[in-house]
């Protein structure tokens, strides 16, 4: 009886670690920026919404961006403190409107982070249309109307 209960535990702690391992709300994908903030929000302790209020965003001001997790930009604030912001409050997406090369295949994702949806595929030697820059994503529009990011490293 004991050995299937430890049994059982073992197995439901695996469950708990396997539901949050890979993109779950705590991981951050590193990144670097200065963005500007365009919309009212808080800086909060955590990258969740009932986290705890740091501090209120300044419309205009700017922000250092150290990464982003599945919903979340990681920022650190002028004291050092470490702190997540909603990126609809920030001004992410820096308008360009170029072509590149595809070097490397890769997915399209919904939102410009590894853990984001994906929702289509860039091929090597391809052509593909960017609109935009967004930490190490690029913002792409390919002819089939898929819309997406895709990262720095796939184009040329």
């Amino acid at each position: 009886m004991t050995t299937s209960r430890a049994a059982a535990t073992a197995l439901m702690c695996a469950i708990f670690f396997a539901a949050f391992s890979a993109a779950n709300a705590w991981e951050v994908e590193p990144a670097s920026a200065r963005l500007k903030i365009i919309g009212a929000g808080w800086v909060m302790a955590n990258p969740w919404k009932t986290a705890k209020q740091i501090e209120p965003l300044e419309v205009g001001k700017v922000l250092i961006v150290t990464g982003s997790t599945r919903d979340y930009l990681q920022v650190r604030l002028r004291d050092g403190t470490v702190g997540y912001v909603e990126p609809t409050a920030i001004d992410l997406v820096k308008p360009t409107d170029q072509v590149f090369m595809v070097t490397h295949g890769s997915p399209i994702y919904e939102r410009p982070n590894r853990f984001a949806k994906q929702v289509g595929a860039v091929v090597q030697g391809k052509a593909v249309k960017v609109t935009g820059i967004a930490l190490n994503y690029l913002s792409v529009k390919l002819r089939s109307g898929v819309v997406g990011f895709v990262p720095i490293s796939a184009l040329q």
